[in-house]
C-alpha cells in the first residue's frame, strides 16, 4: 500500500490525530490525494505546518473545504502561493484570516479582494490593512462599519480619489479620529451631504485648517445640529466668505462662544436678517469692536429683546459712526 493509498483511507478522525510534525512531511501526491472532508478535519497547527510550496497541492475546491476555524493558522506565505489568494477561499474563511496575515498584505495580495471578499473583513482586521494600498474602487465598497474603523493614519493615507469615492452613508461610519486624520485634499472632496452624515462629534473632530477649506456653498448647507456642534475653534477658523455664506437658520442656533470666535469684519458681514436671528442668548459673544462695525440697516434689524441686552452705548456709538 502507498503512502498515498494509505492516506486516502484515512476518516476524519484520523486526520485529526496527524501531529504537525507528521503533517509537514506530506507529499504533494499525498495532499493532492485528499478529499473534502479529510481536509475540512484539518485544524490550524496542521494547516499551518504544510509548507507553502505543498499548500497549494491541497486543490482550489478543498481550500474552500477548510474550517474557518483552521484558517486562523494560515501563514502569510501559504495565502500569497495560492492562486488569487483570499479571493480562493468562502467570504466566510476570509474573516477567519489572522490579523498577523492581514496587515502583511501588499500590492497584489489585497488587489485579489473582491467586493465581497472585502466587505467580509471584521473591523479588527480592517484596522490593520494597508489601506494606501486599495484601489478607490474597493474603498468605494467598504461597509460603513468598516470605514469607522479606519485609524487617523489609515485615512490619511488614501488619495484624494479614493476618500471621495466614499459616500455620505460611508461617511456616516468615519470616526473622530478618522475625521481628525483628514488631510487637506480629501476635507476639500467633502459636500454638505457628507458632512451632515457625519456625528456631531465626528464634524466638530476635523482640524479647524481643513474646516476652512470646505466650499461656501457646502457651509451653508450644514445643517443647524451640526452647527451648534462646531467648535469654537471651528467657528473662528470660518474665512470671511463661508461666514457671509451661513443662512439665518444657522446664524439662529450659533451660541455666544461661537459668535465670539467670529472677527468684527465677519460680523459686519452678516445680513440684517441674520443679525436679527442671533439668538438674545448668544449676544454676549459680540465685542464692542463686533457692534461698532455693524451699518445703521444692520442696527435698526435688531428686535426689541436684542436691544435690551446689549449695551446701548455700543449702539449709540455705532450709529455715530
Amino acid at each position: 500500500m502507498s503512502a498515498v493509498t494509505f492516506l486516502q483511507k484515512l476518516n476524519a478522525t484520523q486526520i485529526k490525530k496527524l501531529t504537525t510534525d507528521s503533517v509537514a512531511t506530506l507529499s504533494t501526491a499525498q495532499l493532492g490525494a485528499m478529499n473534502s472532508t479529510q481536509v475540512a478535519a484539518l485544524n490550524s497547527s496542521q494547516l499551518s505546518a504544510i509548507d507553502a510550496t505543498r499548500v497549494t497541492s491541497l486543490g482550489t475546491a478543498n481550500l474552500t473545504s477548510l474550517a474557518t476555524a483552521a484558517l486562523a493558522g494560515l501563514k502569510l506565505d501559504q495565502l500569497q502561493a495560492i492562486t488569487n489568494g483570499a479571493a480562493a477561499f468562502t467570504t466566510g474563511q476570509t474573516a477567519a484570516l489572522s490579523t498577523d496575515v492581514i496587515s502583511s498584505l501588499v500590492n497584489t495580495d489585497l488587489a485579489n479582494f473582491d467586493s465581497a471578499h472585502l466587505q467580509a473583513l471584521k473591523t479588527a482586521q480592517i484596522a490593520v490593512l494597508h489601506a494606501d494600498q486599495l484601489t478607490s474602487a474597493q474603498v468605494g465598497n467598504l461597509l460603513t462599519a468598516q470605514v469607522g474603523a479606519l485609524s487617523s493614519t489609515q485615512i490619511s493615507s488614501l488619495t484624494s480619489a479614493a476618500f471621495g469615492s466614499l459616500t455620505s452613508g460611508q461617511l456616516a461610519g468615519l470616526s473622530t479620529a478618522g475625521a481628525a486624520g483628514l488631510t487637506a485634499a480629501q476635507a476639500q472632496t467633502l459636500n454638505s451631504n457628507d458632512l451632515n452624515a457625519l456625528s456631531t462629534n465626528t464634524l466638530a473632530a476635523i482640524s479647524t485648517d481643513n474646516v476652512a477649506l470646505i466650499a461656501t456653498a457646502d457651509v451653508a448647507g450644514i445643517n443647524v445640529a451640526h452647527i451648534k456642534g462646531l467648535t469654537a475653534g471651528q467657528a473662528g477658523a470660518l474665512s470671511l466668505a463661508q461666514a457671509t455664506a451661513l443662512t439665518s437658520g444657522q446664524v439662529a442656533v450659533l451660541s455666544s462662544t461661537q459668535l465670539e470666535a467670529f472677527d468684527a469684519a465677519e460680523i459686519a458681514a452678516f445680513s440684517s436678517d441674520e443679525i436679527a436671528a442671533i439668538d438674545v442668548k448668544a449676544l454676549p459673544g459680540l465685542s464692542s469692536d463686533d457692534i461698532l462695525g455693524l451699518s445703521d440697516a444692520q442696527l435698526d434689524a435688531l428686535t426689541t429683546a436684542q436691544a435690551n441686552v446689549l449695551d446701548p452705548n455700543w449702539v449709540q456709538e455705532a450709529y455715530n459712526n
